[in-house]
C-alpha cells in the first residue's frame, strides 16, 4: 500500500531514476516449499529509502552545478541578449533559491554579482 502512494506521488522522471536499482525495494519471500513459487513484492519502506537516496544525492549535485552557475555570473551576462538586467537577476535569484533549498549558502555572492554587471553591454549602467 505505500509502495502504491509513493509510486502515484513521484514524478516519471524521478521513478525512472529509482527503478534502476529495483533490488532495493523488491522483496522476494520464498514458499514454504523448495515447489512452491517465490513471490515477489515492492516494499513501500524500501522504496522510500530509495527515493530519498535518489533526491538527496540529486541535490548535492545540483549544489556544485549552482555553486559554478553563481561564480561564472560574467559569463552569463555576455550571453543575454542587450545584457538583460531583469532577467540576469532571475537567473542569479533561482540559482540562490536552489542553493538554499539543498540547504547551503554562497558568501561571494557580491562579488561574483557585481561582476556580472560590470560585463554589461550598457556601460553607463
Amino acid at each position: 500500500m505505500l509502495y502504491q502512494c509513493l509510486r502515484k506521488s513521484i514524478t516519471s522522471k524521478l521513478h525512472a531514476k529509482v527503478s534502476v536499482n529495483q533490488t532495493r525495494y523488491y522483496l522476494t519471500i520464498p514458499g514454504p516449499s523448495p515447489q512452491d513459487p517465490v513471490t515477489k513484492y515492492q516494499d513501500g519502506i524500501c522504496f522510500l529509502e530509495a527515493i530519498i537516496d535518489e533526491t538527496y544525492t540529486n541535490t548535492l549535485n545540483n549544489a556544485a552545478v549552482v555553486r559554478s552557475n553563481l561564480a561564472t555570473l560574467g559569463q552569463y551576462m555576455r550571453t543575454l541578449e542587450d545584457s538583460n538586467i531583469v532577467s540576469f537577476n532571475k537567473y542569479v535569484k533561482e540559482n540562490v533559491q536552489e542553493l538554499a533549498a539543498a540547504g547551503e549558502t554562497i558568501m561571494d555572492l557580491l562579488v561574483n554579482l557585481f561582476n556580472g554587471y560590470r560585463e554589461a553591454k550598457d556601460k553607463p549602467f
